[in-house]
């Protein structure tokens, strides 16, 4: 579980950085608001990185639902994602740091696939460790849902789906 506290860790480290603080993006301090998102990914030490945790962060955060959330949340204090910061209840896709024009040629599908990896096996220890494993089927349902009408029109999207798929394989013998 310390890798993925760390990522997360780093992003709001990032985010209480002064020279960004500075910037008043949006959001804060619940997450981002979509339209400084590329700024901010712009102004942190590890652009790579920082866009495939946000990218693979906000997915995860944005799968968990029901009563499980505020407990999942205690622990994986991962980012929002707004619309614009006068509606912080208005939650975005996480497609938005790969599907859109600005961002589109900057994705690091290595570096998503490796950061997803990191996320994934701590998410799904969470669940494990806390048997909660009717809810890590209806977390994968969820996760696989947002996918299929998230990133719609996302060229890769085929890729981040068979990412997904195979991380659910190689998970199903541990969970059962």
């Amino acid at each position: 579980m310390e890798k993925t506290l760390n990522l997360i860790n780093t992003f709001w480290e990032e985010i209480d950085d002064v020279k960004i603080r500075r910037l008043r993006l949006a959001g804060l301090p619940r997450g981002l608001c979509q339209c400084s998102s590329e700024m901010f990914i712009s102004r942190t030490k590890d652009r790579i990185k920082m866009r495939s945790f946000l990218m693979m962060g906000v997915l995860i955060d944005q799968s968990i639902s029901g009563d499980i959330y505020n407990e999942f949340k205690s622990v994986f204090k991962y980012p929002k994602l707004f619309s614009h910061p006068d509606s912080m209840t208005s939650e975005c896709s996480p497609s938005w740091f790969a599907d859109n024009m600005a961002m589109r040629d900057k994705v690091d599908w290595i570096s998503v696939r490796n950061v997803y990896e990191i996320l994934f096996i701590d998410t799904k220890s969470w669940f494990l460790e806390n048997n909660k494993v009717e809810d890590f089927d209806e977390f994968k349902r969820s996760l696989f849902d947002k996918v299929d009408r998230g990133f719609i029109e996302f060229p890769d999207r085929v890729l981040l789906r068979h990412m997904l798929e195979k991380s659910f394989e190689t998970s199903s013998a541990s969970v059962v």
